[in-house]
């Protein structure tokens, strides 16, 4: 299941690399992106990381049309 979350993300040549989100009152700064990838689903783009923040790594989604930033905690 994922969540929506609040995102600090750095945009370097048009492209947005996740740095720090907020998710249940919690800050978290990313420590490292561990993969990416992009996919377009009907008329929306949407950017996939995978990152590690905190001894954690989650699934992090951004919906370049809505600017919806979502979660999913993988590994604990």
């Amino acid at each position: 299941m994922s969540e929506k979350i609040k995102m600090v993300a750095i945009f370097n040549n048009g492209r947005a690399q996740p740095y720090l989100f907020n998710w249940n009152y919690r800050n978290y700064r990313i420590e490292q992106i561990n993969s990416y990838y992009q996919e377009k689903i009907g008329q929306y783009l949407n950017h996939y990381w995978s990152v590690s923040a905190q001894g954690n790594s989650y699934s992090i989604k951004w919906n370049a049309d809505t600017l919806n930033w979502t979660i999913k905690l993988i590994d604990e």
